[in-house]
């Protein structure tokens, strides 16, 4: 069901062999900005850390009340005037912290970095988030005071936002924002979004905030088969390479059911209520949201390898640098360039946004960019 975990693979992200050298440290901490999260025996409590909710509008809550320090995720249904449901709660948060976290407890599922504590940060609710609760929880996360909000006694190492909307361009209060969570040595991934196949301009990268957004590790998606999925955005350079383009820097396993069925998806904890939670479970799930968590949990390992080999290392911008650096540099190189035809699923066949260089540099080879860091 993991298929993106195994070195077997060859267009996994090579994460089974990575934990001959680190699982995660027990110290390190990753920020899941998203929904919030449900309770799951594969995310203890041990492993969850005080969150907060940084929801400040009560229409869009669906908890009845604004910001407060309960990040738990209570649905992000909607209903329609008469009380029926219009929307079913996604479950999202909870979704994308067991991918990158999820525990070696013989239960369900494992993530890329079992060891690791997660710092669940709700911005999400009904029908999405608003840009000033997102930067509240950027600033939050990554441990920097923010007026009107507690202090956050655990700084985030990484901050994961599988978050994605349209935007002509990004703001400059969020760009602030990622500009003081990479001076903290906080590195921050993004999610491309998942407009592909388009005929216009939504399938562009640069106009899916906040990925569209410097400093990130923007993370667009790749399949089973090595190939960028077909419903990811892409641009024509990414973020790292080149600030002005705000596009796609490295691609992930994201699950895609063209290149190997409903199987090749990405199999994370979830819950079984329609609305509000009812009961743990597991489910399969596709998007950049599950690739952008692959590279998180894979920044965690390595993380977490390098403060083993050096406690007293510096966090800051220049080691959020190096993390990219390794990680571009040791990419597993897409399979060929040959779109995928999902003619037979009712999809169209992919856009390959120039031969996939609209795709980023590769897809994330953690045993590599492990080794890499540590030397």
């Amino acid at each position: 069901m993991q298929w993106y975990l195994k070195s077997s693979e060859t267009y996994s992200a090579k994460v089974s062999s990575a934990w001959s050298t680190e699982s995660g440290s027990e110290d390190l901490v990753v920020a899941v900005l998203d929904t919030g999260y449900t309770d799951h025996p594969d995310l203890p409590l041990a492993k969850i850390l005080p969150g907060y909710d940084m929801i400040s509008s009560l229409d869009s809550s669906n908890d009845g009340s604004g910001r407060d320090s309960d990040p738990h995720d209570p649905g992000d249904f909607a209903l329609n005037p008469d009380q029926s449901i219009k929307e079913t709660s996604s479950w999202h948060g909870t979704h994308v912290a067991g991918i990158i976290a999820a525990s070696d407890n013989d239960q369900g599922v494992l993530g890329i970095a079992p060891n690791v504590k997660i710092l669940p940060v709700r911005v999400l609710g009904v029908e999405g988030g608003t840009t000033a609760d997102i930067i509240s929880g950027i600033y939050w996360a990554a441990g920097i005071h923010r007026a009107g909000l507690p202090d956050n006694p655990n700084k985030a190492n990484v901050i994961n936002l599988s978050i994605g909307g349209y935007s002509n361009g990004c703001d400059s209060g969020t760009e602030a924002a990622l500009a003081a969570a990479k001076a903290a040595g906080v590195t921050v991934v993004t999610a491309a979004g998942n407009d592909n196949p388009s005929a216009d301009h939504l399938a562009y990268a640069s106009l899916s905030y906040p990925g569209n957004c410097y400093p990130t590790i923007n993370v667009g998606s790749s399949g089973k088969s090595g190939k960028p999925a077909f419903y990811s955005n892409f641009s024509n350079a990414g973020n790292q390479a080149n600030p002005d383009a705000y596009g796609v820097d490295i691609s992930a396993p994201g699950g895609d059911y063209c290149q190997g069925g409903s199987t090749a998806q990405i199999f994370s904890t979830l819950n079984t209520g329609s609305t509000t939670p009812v009961s743990a479970t597991y489910e399969y799930a596709i998007g950049t949201s599950m690739a952008a968590p692959m590279v998180s949990g894979t920044v965690a390992l390595m993380y977490s390898a390098k403060l083993r080999q050096n406690p007293n290392l510096t966090l800051n911008g220049a080691f959020v640098d190096s993390v990219w650096t390794a990680l571009s540099t040791t990419a597993t190189p897409f399979a060929s360039n040959s779109p995928v035809n999902c003619a037979s699923t009712g999809k169209s066949s992919i856009q390959d946004g120039g031969a996939y260089g609209g795709y980023g540099v590769g897809i994330v080879n953690a045993k590599a960019a492990l080794d890499a860091i540590i030397g």
